[in-house]
């Protein structure tokens, strides 16, 4: 009896090992990580000749949890690149895993040149069985060999336990890389010369979880303290947006209108011009007239007379934000993450069922709404983005929080 409750307590502590290493080492779940120096990895998330570059810790595991909280995976990322302008290269699934296990992937993008390369250092055991599989399958994405990614040349090659995938011609990253970057985090994103004109912030970023609170920060700020961002929480407000310039500022303010139906304003103050609303041509051509009103600087025009005046509060309180992004300017950003997709879905089939609106605009509004699909349980975002140095500060991007579930 003694043997057989050792015997027995023995496998017992053995499956509870086994299942504390793959809860550890391979469950879909957040994890952050450490830049490794002398990677490949590392290499390309250091090389300049990519204008966009993406590194993720522990690959197979982060994007296994985005896969489980939001279902269509490849789906999400192809309606984020199309909202940045950009075009991602095929994710090589692998098993049950999104991508093969791996302790980092590197991916660098450049637009222009329509090529791309992506590394992933697989984990020891992970490489050995992707290689076989794919000599014994004959199937070149796991054991190399030119490979299709859409209407762009492509080829998988290893090296060591590095599995690499160039599309375009792409050239390979080179060996030298600067030393680790010891502070863990879940993603690192660096955009470089040639983003600007997609009016996206320029710089290296940092992706990390701080107690509840999910932050894309700067990798060098100026200062370590938390820069101020806007915090507009009030009811029915989905996303204002204001940007602000040498000449005056500008501002869009979207709201829960009656039922379900999406209500907006644009404002302006100084020399600055608004935006246009959304299919704010068609409703003048329709002779539905639109509201106006003025407070503290700012001239307003939007679909009612509540979603004016709101969005002349939500400027005037938005307004110190606006003064401490410098004289350069630049954008500060208050959302609603859940309120916003639900809005943007609502938006999207409004401008879908008009005959004269242009898809393009209806696509932009789907997109927005499937990109925020993995922030549905988060209350506020929140981002502060300088057009220049941004004095002491930098830009910083709040993505879930506070009080958001994790």
């Amino acid at each position: 009896m003694r043997r057989r409750a050792a015997v027995l307590g023995l496998l017992l502590g053995a499956a509870l090992l086994a299942g504390g290493h793959w809860r550890a080492h391979y469950a879909p779940r957040e994890r952050a990580a450490g830049l490794r120096a002398a990677s490949g990895a590392a290499a390309l998330l250091a090389d300049p000749a990519y204008p966009v570059r993406l590194w993720i810790a522990h690959p197979h595991q982060n994007l296994g949890a985005l896969e489980e909280g939001i279902g269509d995976l490849d789906g999400w990322l192809a309606a984020v690149g199309r909202l940045a302008g950009l075009e991602w290269p095929p994710l090589a699934r692998f098993g049950p895993f999104v991508v093969p296990p791996a302790g980092e992937l590197a991916l660098g993008l450049d637009p222009a040149a329509r090529r791309g390369v992506a590394v992933a250092r697989l984990h020891p055991a992970a490489a050995l069985l992707a290689r076989a599989a794919g000599a014994v399958a004959g199937n070149p994405w796991l054991a190399g060999g030119a490979v299709a990614a859409g209407a762009d040349s492509a080829e998988v090659a290893w090296r060591g336990r590095e599995w690499v995938l160039r599309v375009g011609g792409a050239p390979l990253p080179g060996s030298a890389a600067p030393s680790g970057e010891e502070v863990p985090a879940i993603a690192r994103l660096v955009l470089g010369a040639g983003m600007r004109e997609r009016g996206l912030p320029l710089g290296a970023y940092r992706l990390e979880r701080t107690g509840g609170e999910l932050w894309l920060r700067a990798v060098f700020p100026r200062s370590s303290r938390t820069p101020a961002l806007p915090r507009l929480g009030r009811p029915g407000l989905a996303l204002f947006l204001a940007e602000a310039e040498p000449g005056g500022s500008r501002a869009f303010g979207l709201w829960r209108g009656e039922g379900a139906t999406p209500d907006a304003a644009v404002l302006a103050a100084g020399g600055a011009e608004t935006w246009s609303l959304p299919g704010e041509g068609l409703l003048r051509l329709a002779g539905r007239n639109l509201r106006e009103g003025e407070a503290d600087g700012w001239r307003a025009r939007g679909y009612s007379r509540r979603a004016v005046a709101a969005s002349l509060a939500a400027a005037a309180e938005m307004a110190p934000v606006l003064a401490a992004l410098g004289p350069e300017g630049g954008r500060a950003v208050w959302a609603d993450p859940s309120a916003l997709a639900s809005l943007a879905s609502d938006l999207a089939d409004l401008l879908a069922a008009l005959p004269l609106a242009r898809r393009a605009e209806a696509g932009r509004w789907r997109d927005l709404a499937t990109a925020l699909a993995p922030l549905a349980p988060c209350r506020e975002a929140a981002a502060r983005l300088p057009a220049g140095s941004g004095g002491a500060d930098g830009p910083a991007l709040l993505l879930c929080g506070p009080g958001a579930a994790d």
